[in-house]
């Protein structure tokens, strides 16, 4: 009887001196979901503790922001858990300029075919140039960071791109027929051997 009395004593002693730990439950996720990693995980952390929030960019994103039960964009950032908490780490496409330049006369029309999902574009973007050359000229070719003599140039924005459309004046055969008797003489007024577009004769 003494010994059942014994262990209930020490039963309820053991008992008494037990802490309850309280737990709070931490929600981590990212915006858009391929955009990066947040951690830790989600899980459940002692009440009162200090966890280091940490947001992971991956491929061709950059950290922009937290959401929730985080402000700002400090990487990586504190966050007390004396509640339940939710954070988001917003993540946004990495911008690429597309640097357009000209030789000759003639112009070209930026159309972006495809957007990636979610002036400067953003990585992933395709984009479709298309010379338009001015009156009495023709397009030649593109050079920079792509050379090709295709009419249409369908670029893909994976990084910073410098391109330059080539246009050169039209030439033109001139004929000339005698009626009668006589001849005439061809003078190109210039210095250019051949006859380019805007060229007088006389």
């Amino acid at each position: 009887m003494k010994k059942n009395l014994y262990l209930l004593i020490i039963s309820l002693f053991s008992f008494a001196c037990t802490k309850e730990i309280i737990q709070q439950k931490l929600t981590t996720s990212a915006t858009p979901v391929n955009g990066g990693t947040v951690s830790p995980a989600s899980g459940s952390f002692e009440n009162g503790s200090l966890q280091s929030i940490l947001a992971t960019p991956s491929g061709e994103y950059i950290f922009k922001e937290w959401q929730g039960n985080l402000s700002g964009n400090v990487n990586p950032s504190p966050l007390k858990m004396d509640a339940d908490k939710e954070v988001i780490g917003a993540f946004v496409k990495r911008q690429y300029p597309l640097n357009l330049t000209y030789e000759g006369s003639g112009t070209v029309k930026e159309e972006i075919i495809s957007i990636a999902s979610n002036s400067q574009y953003p990585s992933g973007t395709t984009v479709k140039l298309s010379p338009s050359p001015a009156e009495g000229w023709q397009f030649v070719s593109w050079k920079g960071d792509v050379n090709s003599k295709d009419n249409h140039l369908t670029l893909l924005i994976n990084g910073s791109k410098s391109i330059t459309a080539v246009f050169e004046k039209k030439n033109y055969n001139i004929n000339i027929s005698i009626e009668g008797n006589g001849t005439v003489k061809e003078e190109v007024i210039g210095n250019n051997s051949t006859i380019p577009f805007g060229s007088t004769l006389k």
